[in-house]
């Protein structure tokens, strides 16, 4: 299984800009928890000191070791050129001919709660994009999936099918729940219930 390895002590994207490891998502509730999921690691080497990654009894990790560990935890790990990350499932070809061929109609959630933003992540280390084929396709397939999301924002959310809110991934769910949030406010100022804003506005003009 193809795996990578990012041996120097920074992280570059493939433009070879610098990834700055204090950013604004370093403040993101949403990115702390997509950095939660786990990805495929294997050490090359034995190591003292790190037994515990495998939970096991012994401070030795023992060479080609393979664990599950949080996206975080690897980061220093892969700076230091101690492992070696497989590709998560969500770059495999099942999953691109599926976007490709309706992105609307794929439970991203099934995949990863944090889909969009774990991706951005993945990229932005890995090497595994050089042709920015899969950038677009993410790209696309968010556009098409947010013209949905729109759609249903502006239905009841009494009636909006429980499926498709289980498809959606964090991110979107967001989006989704921020549009029915402005759909309801301007359902009962239409109907009538905008008094405050109307006395706002009166007292603007004077």
């Amino acid at each position: 299984m193809k795996s990578f390895n990012l041996s120097s002590s920074e992280c570059f994207c493939p433009d070879n800009t610098k990834i700055s490891t204090m950013s604004a998502a370093y403040w993101s509730i949403d990115a702390i928890l997509a950095e939660e999921t786990k990805v495929k690691c294997s050490f090359p080497e034995s190591l003292h000191g790190y037994g515990f990654l495998d939970v096991n009894h012994s401070s030795k990790l023992p060479k080609n070791t393979t664990v599950q560990l949080p996206f975080w935890s690897v980061l220093p790990l892969l700076q230091l050129g101690l492992v070696n990350v497989t590709i998560p499932p969500i770059f495999h070809q099942k999953v691109k001919d599926d976007l490709s061929a309706s992105a609307i109609s794929i439970n991203l959630s099934h995949y990863c709660p944090y889909f969009f933003d774990f991706s951005s992540m993945i990229l932005k280390i890995m090497d595994i994009d050089t042709d920015g084929s899969f950038s677009k396709l993410l790209l696309q397939a968010f556009r098409d999936r947010l013209v949905l999301i729109n759609d249903y924002s502006q239905t009841d959310h009494v009636i909006v099918d429980s499926q498709f809110l289980n498809y959606l991934d964090q991110t979107e769910l967001k989006l989704y729940r921020c549009g029915l949030n402005c759909t309801q406010k301007m359902t009962m100022w239409e109907k009538g219930e905008h008094s405050t804003l109307v006395s706002h506005l009166k007292r603007k003009r004077c």
